[in-house]
């Protein structure tokens, strides 16, 4: 739920609003002017930019929790 406008949250359903690009499309929006075809490849496409932003959190998280910081190396101040 945290990625659908608290605006939204009520809606049916409420995942049909999260924004999936940076104009604001949302499958809702999509449904209403696109293909099939270029609403999967708009949902596949926030979809993979998703997952490759949550995997970069949580490697930054694990690397805080190890005391490595990104981009130093081992034994440098």
């Amino acid at each position: 739920m945290s990625l659908v406008p608290a605006g939204f949250r009520e809606g049916k359903p409420p995942c049909h609003y999260i924004p999936l690009n940076g104009q604001g499309d949302t499958i809702a929006s999509l449904h209403q002017w696109s293909t099939s075809d270029e609403m999967e490849t708009a949902v596949s496409e926030w979809l993979m930019n998703t997952i490759q932003k949550l995997e970069l959190e949580r490697t930054l998280r694990q690397s805080e929790l190890e005391g490595v910081v990104p981009g130093k190396n081992v034994g440098q101040a």
